[in-house]
Parts: C-alpha cells; sequence; structure tokens
C-alpha cells in the first residue's frame, strides 16, 4: 500500500472519530432555502465576508424539482454539496439540469428505443458553510451522508441515484468516496489526484485528469532551457497540493518520466523542499499558519536563501499572496514560479496580481477546441454561467458541468435499444442490478467529446480521455491587463510559455533597472545609463540591437573604473558622480563629449598646435547635447583624444615630429595597433592652408615609417592611449613611455 493510501485512510478515519463526536446534521425538507444567490455567495467568499455565508448555511442552493412531472418522465435525484470556495464546482452542475431538463418542452432528455419516455433531473445542492470553519471535514462527510442515506431527506427530494463531487480543498471531499461506497451511489468526483482512486471503488469515478502530471509541461521547458534548481513549498490542505508537488519535484528531478519526457531535458538539483499544515502554528504565536505572515515570510525568505532559479509552491491562493509578497520585497526574482492557484479564479487580472506569468496546471482552459451538442465551444458555456448568476468562472465549473453530461450520456446508451416506460424506468434504477448496469455503461464510455474535452474512463474508473493543460497569466493587449492562456498540452495550446520571466531577464544594452515591474514577474523598468558612462552607446535606440548585459557603474567624482572597481582618475580626465549602474567594455571612463572636428585657423608657424576644436558636449542631466567651439593648446590634446573615441593622435608640423623623432620610438616588442591613414581635409578646416596633411589614427603611417617623423609623433600619443589607462598610477599624470 503506498503512503498516499495509508495517509488518507488515517484522514478517513479521523473524519470518521470527528464525526461520531459531532451533532447530528439533519438536511431534509427543513432545511431552509439559501438567501443568497450563486454569484452572490462567491463574490461573499472572494473578499472574504464570511460572516453573511456562515449565518446562512447550511441551505438548500439549487432545487430544480418539476411542479408535477407528466406520466412519461422520471425524476432523478441527483446531489451534491459545498462550502463557498466551492461555487464553481456547483453552478456548472446547474447549467447542465436546466439545459437537459429545459428539452423536449420541459420534459428532459428522451431515452429508450422509442424516444417516448423522458428523464428530468432533480439536483439538490447544499451550500454548507463559509470556508475556514474548525470543524468543516466532519461537517461535510455528515451533510453527505445525510443527502446519501437518510430517510427525511429521500422523503422530501427522492432517493439520491448521482452524487456529484465538491472541490478538493481539504480532505473532506476525499472522504466522499466513503460515503459513496457505503450508499452504494454513484459518485463523480472532481479530483485529480491519482491516490483517490487506488482502492478501486466500485461506486467511485473522477471526471478530474490527473494532476500529478499538472507541472511537467512547463517543467518539461525549464529542463530542456537550462534551468539548475528547483526549491518547492507545500501547504497540506488536501492529497491534490501534497501529490501534486511530491510528483513535480519527483520530475524535476529525474526520478519519474511521463511518455513526453525526452534525452534532451536535463535534471534540476533540489534545493529547498519545505511542507507545513494550514491549520497548525508552528511558531506559537498563536495565529495559523496559513494566514500567519510572518511565518509565510519566513518560508519565502528560505526560498529566497536557497538560490533556486525556479520556485514551486503548491498553497492556496491567499498563501501564494504572501509568498509573492516578500520574494518581491527581498528583490528575489527566479526564471520561473509555478503555483497550484496559478489559474484560479477569473479569467482576467490586474497588472498588479502576484500570479501574473506564474504557470499552474489546469483541467481545461477556454481557448481549448472542445464542444458538445449544446454548446458550440468552452467560452459559450461560460457565458451562459455569467449570464445565469452574474459571475464568471473558471474551469472546474466546466468539470461540473461535463459530471452531469456523463450520466446524460449514460444513460441514454443504457436504454438506446430498449423499449422503456417512466414506471420501469425508475423501478430498474431503484434496484441493484439495474442500477449497477448504469455503472457498467458510464464505465464504458470512452473517448466521448464533451465540451471538457474527450472523456473516456481507466482502469480505476477516472478520466484518461486527454492530456490535463498548463496556463499562464500574460499581457492581455485589448485592455493593458493580463488573462489566463493555454499553454499546455501542445495539441491544444494557444500560445508558448514565456520562460524566463521577464522580471529575470536583464536590462538591454546601455540600460539599467531602475525599477520593478506592475507585478512580481513582469518587465522591469530600464533606464538608459548616464551620457559620458562607457555604456552608454547613442547610435541604440531603445535597445535595438543590443544582444545582452546587466548594468552599468558610475564612480563617484574623480574616480574612474579600472576593472571592477573606481580608482583615481588620471590628469586630463573627468568623471561625474553618479550611483547608476554602468559596465565598462572597452574603455575605463569616458568624459561627456565627442571631437567632431579640428580647425586650426587659429595656427601659425610659431604655434603650429594652437587650434580651435569643435566638440559636442552633453552634460548628464542634458537630454540634448550643445555643440560648442573651444580653442586648444597642444597640451590638451592629449588628454582629449586619448578618452574620446574618434582620435588617437594628430599631428601636422614635421618639426615637431623631427623634435621628437629619437626620443620616443615605441616600447620594444610591442605589437604595433592597427592603423588608418585618413585626409585631414576630412577633419580639419585647411582654409588657410592648402596643402594636406596624412593623419594617423592609432597607428604609424607606413609611407613616413622610416624618417621617423610620423613614428615619434605617433608614438607619443600611442603610448598614452594604450598605456596610461593599463593601471592607475600614484601620480596626477597620465604614464608615458618614451
Amino acid at each position: 500500500m503506498r503512503w498516499g493510501q495509508l495517509r488518507w485512510r488515517a484522514v478517513a478515519l479521523a473524519c470518521a472519530v470527528a464525526r461520531a463526536a459531532a451533532a447530528a446534521v439533519v438536511i431534509d425538507g427543513t432545511t431552509p432555502t439559501c438567501p443568497l444567490t450563486t454569484g452572490e455567495v462567491r463574490q461573499l467568499d472572494a473578499a472574504k465576508n464570511y460572516t453573511r455565508i456562515e449565518s446562512a448555511a447550511p441551505c438548500v442552493l439549487y432545487d430544480t424539482a418539476a411542479a408535477a412531472p407528466p406520466a412519461d418522465v422520471v425524476e432523478l435525484t441527483v446531489v451534491q454539496a459545498g462550502p463557498s470556495q466551492c461555487m464553481p464546482h456547483l453552478a456548472g452542475a446547474k447549467v447542465a439540469v436546466d439545459t437537459l431538463n429545459a428539452l423536449n418542452d420541459d420534459k428532459g432528455f428522451a431515452v429508450g428505443v422509442a424516444g417516448d419516455t423522458f428523464v428530468r433531473l432533480r439536483l439538490v445542492t447544499i451550500l454548507t458553510a463559509a470556508e475556514g470553519r474548525a470543524d468543516y471535514d466532519a461537517f461535510h462527510d455528515n451533510v453527505t451522508r445525510a443527502m446519501l442515506a437518510s430517510d427525511g431527506f429521500a422523503d422530501a427530494y427522492g432517493a439520491t441515484r448521482y452524487l456529484i463531487g465538491s472541490c478538493n480543498k481539504g480532505p473532506f471531499a476525499d472522504a466522499e468516496k466513503w460515503a459513496a461506497e457505503a450508499a452504494g451511489v454513484i459518485l463523480m468526483a472532481q479530483i485529480g489526484a491519482d491516490s483517490t482512486y487506488e482502492e478501486g471503488l466500485a461506486n467511485l469515478f473522477g471526471m478530474h485528469l490527473s494532476s500529478y502530471s499538472y507541472s511537467v509541461p512547463v517543467l518539461q521547458q525549464m529542463r530542456r532551457s537550462g534551468a539548475r534548481k528547483i526549491a518547492v513549498v507545500t501547504s497540506t490542505h488536501s492529497n491534490f497540493f501534497v501529490t501534486t508537488c511530491d510528483f513535480g519535484k519527483e520530475y524535476a528531478v529525474g526520478n519519474v518520466t511521463v511518455a513526453s519526457t525526452t534525452q534532451d531535458e536535463a535534471d534540476l538539483e533540489l534545493v529547498y523542499d519545505f511542507s507545513f499544515d494550514p491549520k497548525a502554528d508552528d511558531d506559537g504565536d498563536g495565529v495559523a499558519n496559513r494566514v500567519d505572515v510572518e511565518f509565510l515570510d519566513g518560508v519565502a525568505t528560505g526560498v529566497c536563501d536557497s538560490g533556486a532559479d525556479v520556485f514551486m509552491a503548491c498553497v492556496q491562493t491567499d498563501e501564494a499572496e504572501v509568498l509573492v509578497a516578500k520574494w518581491q520585497a527581498l528583490e528575489c526574482v527566479p526564471d520561473a514560479v509555478w503555483l497550484t492557484c496559478a489559474g484560479w479564479g477569473a479569467a482576467t487580472r490586474g497588472e498588479s496580481d502576484a500570479r501574473n506569468y506564474a504557470a499552474g496546471g489546469s483541467q481545461v482552459d477556454v481557448a481549448m477546441p472542445y464542444s458538445d451538442e449544446f454548446f458550440g465551444t468552452i467560452e459559450a458555456l461560460v457565458d451562459a454561467g455569467e449570464a445565469a448568476f452574474g459571475y464568471r468562472f473558471d474551469y472546474d465549473y466546466v468539470s461540473s458541468y461535463a459530471c452531469v453530461y456523463v450520466l446524460y450520456r449514460a444513460l441514454r446508451a443504457r436504454y438506446a435499444n430498449e423499449a422503456v416506460d417512466a414506471a420501469g424506468l425508475a423501478a430498474e434504477l431503484a434496484d441493484v442490478d439495474g442500477y449497477a448496469q448504469l455503472r457498467a455503461n458510464l464505465a464504458r464510455l470512452e473517448a466521448l467529446e464533451t465540451v471538457f474535452g474527450p472523456v473516456g474512463f481507466d482502469e480505476v474508473q477516472r478520466n484518461a480521455g486527454r492530456n490535463p493543460g498548463a496556463v499562464q497569466p500574460l499581457p492581455n493587449a485589448a485592455d493593458g491587463g493580463f488573462a489566463l492562456r493555454c499553454v499546455g498540452p501542445i495539441e491544444a495550446a494557444e500560445t508558448q510559455y514565456v520562460y524566463p520571466a521577464p522580471a529575470a531577464l536583464p536590462c538591454p544594452l546601455n540600460r539599467f533597472a531602475n525599477a520593478s515591474g506592475a507585478c512580481f514577474l513582469c518587465d522591469n523598468e530600464c533606464t538608459r545609463c548616464p551620457v559620458g558612462s562607457t555604456i552608454h552607446d547613442p547610435a541604440l535606440v531603445d535597445g535595438a540591437g543590443a544582444a545582452s548585459v546587466a548594468s552599468c557603474t558610475m564612480c563617484p567624482a574623480g574616480y574612474g573604473i579600472q576593472g571592477s572597481t573606481c580608482q583615481p582618475r588620471p590628469s586630463g580626465s573627468s568623471s561625474a558622480a553618479g550611483s547608476a549602474l554602468c559596465d565598462v567594455r572597452a574603455h575605463y571612463y569616458r568624459p561627456p563629449f565627442e571631437l567632431l572636428r579640428l580647425k586650426n585657423n587659429l595656427a601659425s608657424e610659431e604655434k603650429p598646435f594652437n587650434l580651435l576644436a569643435v566638440l559636442e558636449f552633453a552634460p548628464r542631466d542634458a537630454e540634448v547635447p550643445l555643440v560648442v567651439e573651444v580653442q586648444l593648446l597642444f597640451d590638451h590634446l592629449l588628454p582629449l583624444f586619448a578618452h574620446t573615441h574618434v582620435l588617437y593622435s594628430v599631428y601636422r608640423a614635421r618639426s615637431f615630429g623631427s623634435r621628437n623623432a629619437a626620443s620616443t620610438s615605441g616600447v620594444a616588442g610591442k605589437r604595433e595597433p592597427p592603423r588608418r591613414v585618413v585626409d585631414i581635409e576630412a577633419l580639419v578646416d585647411d582654409s588657410e592652408d592648402d596643402d594636406p596633411v596624412t593623419v594617423v589614427v592609432g597607428g604609424v603611417d607606413d609611407a613616413a615609417a622610416g624618417d621617423g617623423v610620423e613614428c615619434g609623433a605617433c608614438g607619443l600619443f600611442e603610448q598614452a592611449v594604450v598605456d596610461a589607462p593599463a593601471h592607475f598610477p600614484d601620480t596626477d599624470e597620465p604614464r608615458l613611455q618614451v
């Protein structure tokens, strides 16, 4: 026997003990009708306003009894019960029953070869309690057994022939199978955990697909895309939460596989694995773990400190919100987050929703291409529910609808070739053998096309007609918010899973993150690095053409970057203070100007290097560069040329070269840098001297290499550029090797 069976048998035993100790629950003709509508209950529950719900429950939420059924109509009692958080699991059944009962002038659907006998379904739904009732597991079990086996209920509503399972939000849902088996009534459970079906109970069926593999579609992409470490948190609300995370982490580390597992998947390392009982008080502060922010903050911190790049949490929505808030406060952004609750609730989300970009498992999604004879699309069914209840439900609503639909199809199949009348049909369904035939027909349904997708029951009578889905809240261009998108399985996906999350991506080249995005995993707000930082490239517009990169570093005023640290700047350079981070590329720093051209109209034979320079100057706080002209003497040229990316050496006078040729021969053994020869007319306004002169940029002119003139001048500037930034000396002067 597996550990899961042992654990949940223990839960069933605990429920039995609690049930025996609890006060008897009576569900019969005296049970009041609910004063709240379906939509009102859902809205109150979403707002955590439980007082009004608790004051009304238990009550009859739905009763679809016919006023006076004709003689050719058989009324079959179908029941369900659940707390306020299970409204989607209850509402879908109501739409299905209303749809079927409206057929044939409100007689219901026809059965038998002649098609002149009709079945109406009397759905009786009990709203049991508000979420969070302390003794709820035992209370729910008592309500279920009262509906299935009490004479008072049968007298008021008719003998129960079919039980639709509640939501799997606690042990109470799994315990329904024991009550159904004891009463001999078919239960169509809405539970995805495999462990629920392992006992092979005769009356237990399951509509939900296996939840064990909920995380597999996205884990496969992570395993194929370089994910390395995973952290797992489990809140043990029910076997669904426990088994979903158990299977997910086993798949992540490579201990289990599925049919679609490929060889190009790399195992992850499990670096954090923590489970907690949501009802317990682990830190002893008198607050239950589920609502204890301090406790959950500690769990979130443990996940963050683990160094994992994938976070997986099998938790309820309120728990997820606390965990995500703490991760965001810690600025701890993983490449991906997987949450059991990512797809729960409304299909559209605000841009700040904590679950945006987090992936989750799904039974069905509105984008999947499934239909039946009553609803052409899943969305049409969801629209019908919104019209009926004033609230738009999620996929569990579709599952609840399908629980009724398969009963309809099984009854039609059972009597398709038989002549039956209403009295005979009622008698047969009340008989043990006749009821067993219906159960057998239900089990034999294979590849049945439904709005829930293909349905077929396997050897343990749980639906295995298709693969489960995967969803991810992604940006919705229509309204600027987010909407659930189906990202799996492949055959039904509407778009690709987004991985890694945008917040995990670095800003583009020349930009740095100065604020987080609208949600935890949303795009960071990236700002261009300040003009004058070495990462800044004005050729890039909004990062276009950038391939990568993180951020930039601005040093304090008077400092430049040497390697990865700030050091005192050399003479002739400048740097401003700034806290923005700027990555340094080919050079250590550069001042906030670019040399556009030189004008030699101020030069004379006696002062050949008295030049007029045209500069583009962009102060750090200015958006529009300024173009200025400045007079420069020779001493100004060295730092100017060294720290613009335009010129490495400029010279005109052979006399200066001749004077320095003997003393500036270059560094022995040092490879000469690449060189480029350009016409001075391209850079210098030569209006006073029509004799063009060549300028060597970053190297030596081969034509003049033998006379020592160009070599002398070039060598001086070349050494200044190549050698001075190699380290920052103690002196204020740049180091020249001559």
